[in-house]
């Protein structure tokens, strides 16, 4: 089966709905799946893996012109998107008929990007209550629960360090609760990771036992110094920040393959992938988060707590859920190149424009630059569908097509006015062909004998 990942771009930044996309297509190309990326913007960044995981994706588009767009989409069987891809992904496959699978990390992105259950084939969520949540609003799509795909052994450490660490200095995800944490311990080693979006809160100067750590595409470099993750993110709105939830939360995952336990604020997100293996504090209450971050210095309290996060990085269901979507992918890739087998090839269709209104003609001329009633035209496959779904042209059998007779060029002369008429032809669908060279020289000669007579 052959999968195209449509995404925005891969930006100085990779977020974790990035990771996700990439990690899911790299699975899909591992089982044996033709994949490729396509990015609407910008290129894709030499680095090619995250954690240990390595990406063996090489077909990779960046910024293709719409020829190239309509290639690619018609080369494949099945289209992934997520984020801001999704409103071009989803008018490239109405138009070259493509089923669309839409990877779902925010309970607001289906309302946002107005992608109606009857655009979306199959709906992918990142955790049950994003599903739920979904289904509250009256979704009622093709859907799966896929947790964002985190191999334990591609995250693990053998060694971990002593910082209090938190990944992403945004206010989002709690960028200014962190700085207040590190104040209020002096006693206690913290490291701010600069994140992939959102406007990172770096104080300046820094608190003494404070450090900043770069963005980076292998976590295993912060998990090496990590002894606590913090992930006080916030649930929907914050002041200052963007309506956003933290739906999932990889960050816990991952560390939790190391032993590196989690505080979190208890967001719907958190609460179902950290489980019983999360501390919960509320973060407008620090307090809660100082008490939190003091009972893991017992270290019989920290084995303890350690042990159950290593628990939970292994009881998430990753590969059953991604041999339900490996399953799902099939199915619906099969059945619409069933529907495509069922229709004309390119070139098979020639087609008759019906007796049309203004409203009618002004629609021929904007899809397919025709508007001639009873003209006979051959179109490509997926605009004549679409002009027949709309019912402007209806469809000739091969023996009712008319054999177009050569058509002279006529020129009508007068003595106040010469009027060309150029005869026009219809050609796969690229509109009105240009008159030849030998009809503008005619022209160009009764101008002129009109002038001199």
């Amino acid at each position: 089966m052959r999968i195209l990942g449509h995404m925005y771009h891969l930006g100085w930044g990779w977020g974790g709905g990035v990771v996700t996309m990439c990690l899911v297509l790299e699975e899909m190309r591992r089982r044996g799946h033709s994949v490729g990326l396509m990015l609407q913007k910008g290129k894709l960044k030499p680095t090619r893996s995250h954690g240990a995981r390595q990406f063996g994706i090489t077909d990779v588009y960046s910024a293709p012109l719409p020829v190239a767009k309509r290639r690619r989409y018609q080369e494949a069987d099945i289209i992934a998107t997520q984020g801001e891809a999704t409103t071009e992904a989803m008018a490239l496959c109405r138009a070259y008929e493509k089923p669309l699978v839409h990877l779902i990390h925010d309970e607001g992105q289906l309302e946002y990007f107005k992608a109606k259950p009857a655009r979306v084939q199959l709906a992918v969520y990142n955790s049950e209550w994003v599903r739920k949540a979904a289904q509250a609003k009256g979704r009622s799509d093709n859907a799966l629960v896929v947790y964002p795909f985190i191999e334990p052994a591609d995250y693990r450490v053998e060694e971990t360090g002593d910082a209090i660490v938190l990944v992403n200095l945004c206010v989002e995800k709690g960028g200014n609760l962190f700085w207040d944490l590190a104040r209020r311990m002096p006693d206690h080693h913290f490291i701010g990771v600069k994140g992939g979006w959102g406007g990172q809160i770096v104080p300046n100067p820094l608190p003494p036992n404070a450090e900043i750590m770069e963005h980076c595409t292998d976590p295993r470099e912060i998990y090496r110094r990590a002894r606590i993750i913090l992930m006080p993110s916030q649930d929907l709105g914050a002041p200052g920040g963007k309506y956003w939830t933290e739906s999932f939360g990889r960050i816990g995952i991952e560390a939790a393959a190391s032993g590196i336990p989690t505080i979190a604020h208890p967001t719907p997100g958190l609460v179902e992938s950290l489980g019983e293996a999360g501390i919960f504090a509320d973060r407008y209450e620090p307090q809660q988060w100082v008490e939190a971050i003091r009972a893991l210095d017992d270290e019989a309290a920290y084995t303890e707590v350690s042990a159950a996060a290593l628990k939970r990085s292994g009881e998430l269901e990753l590969t059953a859920q991604m041999d339900a979507l490996e399953a799902e992918l099939v199915r619906i890739g099969e059945e619409w190149r069933a529907r495509e087998r069922e229709q004309p090839r390119p070139g098979d269709l020639p087609v008759s424009i019906k007796e049309t209104g203004m409203a009618r003609v002004r629609a021929l001329r904007r899809l397919a630059g025709i508007a001639k009633t009873g003209e006979v035209v051959e179109l490509r496959t997926d605009q004549a569908r679409n002009l027949l779904r709309r019912g402007l042209v209806e469809l000739l059998e091969p023996d009712e097509t008319p054999v177009a007779e050569p058509q002279e060029t006529q020129v009508q002369t007068g003595p106040t006015e010469i009027k060309p008429s150029v005869t026009m032809t219809y050609r796969d669908g690229r509109g009105p062909s240009f008159p030849t060279r030998e009809a503008l020289e005619d022209h160009r000669r009764a101008v002129a004998a009109g002038k001199a007579g």
